[in-house]
């Protein structure tokens, strides 16, 4: 087990779950974006989301994937002008992100070809893969399509010591990221997760950590240790 693998399972061991994060998706939406139809607006939460909180509002059938789809971003905080420009587009992903959730048989990887696929085809405007792997983790039916953000990647590229995910010059998940190297992500904090006794969604979550002022331990760490 290297140093920074030893240094992650120190500093997590007293984490606490995240908890409701991000906006609200019923005011942020109604601020930030017009047009939106009233049967989407409506279904939209009146509260900040918990992950396990988003994962259920996803699963339920009455929420239109477009509801969803807007709730994850509000999850995520999202650029609004990113918000508006793949909004801009919902003719073009609706169908894609009605496949991931309503079939169990796509794979992780086979979820992250297709939504790279319509990136390229410029459906996905201001959005790449540290956001719409937010669509897989919580669209998909099984919770093992995890987030792939800079400081989930940046944590397991330090933790393996080689970069399992490419990243461009400023730190960030480039578009030439390939649904292999996302597979071997995935793979890389499901082999944590049995290390330490967690699930891989907790490792992913322990990995991003939380930012900002008071930044978690982890993250401080990776923001000091990480070079590109």
């Amino acid at each position: 087990m290297n140093h920074h693998k030893n240094k992650f399972i120190r500093l997590v061991k007293d984490h606490q779950d995240q908890g409701p994060i991000g906006r609200v998706a019923l005011s942020w939406i109604t601020k930030n974006l017009n047009g939106v139809p009233d049967e989407i607006v409506e279904k939209l939460p009146e509260r900040r989301m918990a992950r396990s909180g988003l994962r259920n509002y996803c699963r339920e059938q009455g929420n239109s994937v477009e509801a969803c789809f807007l709730t994850i971003m509000a999850w995520g905080g999202m650029r609004t002008d990113h918000l508006r420009r793949v909004w801009s587009k919902r003719g073009e992903w609706q169908a894609t992100l009605k496949q991931l959730r309503n079939t169990p048989s796509i794979s992780r990887q086979d979820a992250f070809r297709l939504l790279s696929r319509l990136r390229a085809d410029g459906c996905l405007p201001g959005m790449r893969a540290a956001f719409f792997t937010k669509l897989i983790f919580f669209l998909r039916y099984e919770a093992d399509g995890y987030i792939m953000d800079q400081w989930t990647a940046k944590s397991i590229n330090l933790i393996e010591g080689r970069d399992v995910v490419l990243l461009d010059r400023t730190g960030l998940v480039p578009d030439r990221v390939s649904d292999y190297n996302y597979e071997d992500f995935c793979q890389c904090i499901e082999k944590i997760g049995v290390e330490i006794n967690q699930s891989p969604d907790k490792v992913e979550e322990m990995l991003m950590s939380r930012g900002g002022q008071k930044a978690e331990p982890w993250r401080q760490y990776v923001k000091m240790h990480f070079c590109r």
